[in-house]
């Protein structure tokens, strides 16, 4: 009997109409349906493609909201022991992913482990959070010859980042909002910053600047490094879809 492969399937940031044909096809292909989920057993990136993959055989896996190692490499070989079990049967795993699975994404880990026990995988890439609110903001990462850098806002290396001529993505800023606002505002770019939370989703929220209070996991920041001509703040009207669907993730 064929072996099963594991196929890493990129959901998109929130908004189920941004997932990508070929995500659908393999969604619907696949033999079983895997997602991660948090302690309390949500599941944003299920609650996506709920629609597409009602019926079918689903596996939880859970990857617990943490930064021990220790903790997160024993989520992963977990998740792993469970999909290797239905590639052995010679069934096809689709692994949910929010955003796009090579961009701070834990399928990396769980990938990897899956393919050290000789199983086969591919990875489906889908739309990424931030070129989904840089659309929402009309406004372009990079043109021309410009530069685009995106980097995780709890990195120590962050003046470097911000120091360089480019667009600046921070990702993950939710617990280091304050020192995030206070590095742009002494290099004169909060007027040039935005930040989007739950981009996609009913209760988006875009905010010019850094906000000084606690924001949501998801949530990010872009720092426009080419300023273009005025134009009215048309994504304050611009229309998006989501799904009554969508699961909620602490």
């Amino acid at each position: 009997m064929a072996e099963g492969r594991l196929f890493g399937v990129s959901v998109g940031p929130g908004d189920p109409e941004l997932l990508t044909l070929k995500a659908l096809r393999v969604l619907q292909e696949a033999d079983v349906v895997a997602y991660p989920c948090t302690e309390r057993g949500t599941s944003t990136a299920l609650g996506i493609a709920a629609e597409h993959v009602a019926g079918k055989p689903q596996l939880r896996c859970l990857v617990p909201m943490t930064r021990d190692d220790r903790a997160l490499a024993r989520a992963h070989a977990k998740a792993a022991d469970d999909i290797c079990a239905r590639l052995s049967q010679g069934l096809d795993v689709a692994y949910l992913c929010l955003g796009d699975a090579s961009v701070y994404a834990s399928f990396g880990y769980l990938r990897d482990e899956v393919r050290k026990r000789g199983y086969q995988t591919e990875t489906i890439p889908g739309v990424t959070s931030f070129c989904a609110a840089a659309a929402r903001l009309q406004q372009p990462l990079c043109e021309d010859d410009g530069r685009l850098v995106i980097a995780s806002a709890r990195d120590e290396r962050l003046d470097e980042v911000l120091d360089l001529t480019a667009t600046k993505v921070l990702m993950k800023p939710e617990r280091s909002l304050q020192s995030v606002r206070e590095a742009l505002g002494k290099r004169n770019l909060l007027d040039a910053t935005h930040t989007m939370t739950r981009c996609g989703y009913d209760d988006e929220q875009i905010q010019e600047g850094v906000p000084a209070d606690a924001s949501d996991y998801f949530s990010l920041v872009i720092v426009d490094g080419a300023p273009h001509a005025p134009h009215p703040p048309a994504y304050a009207q611009a229309p998006h879809r989501t799904s009554d669907a969508m699961i909620e993730q602490a």
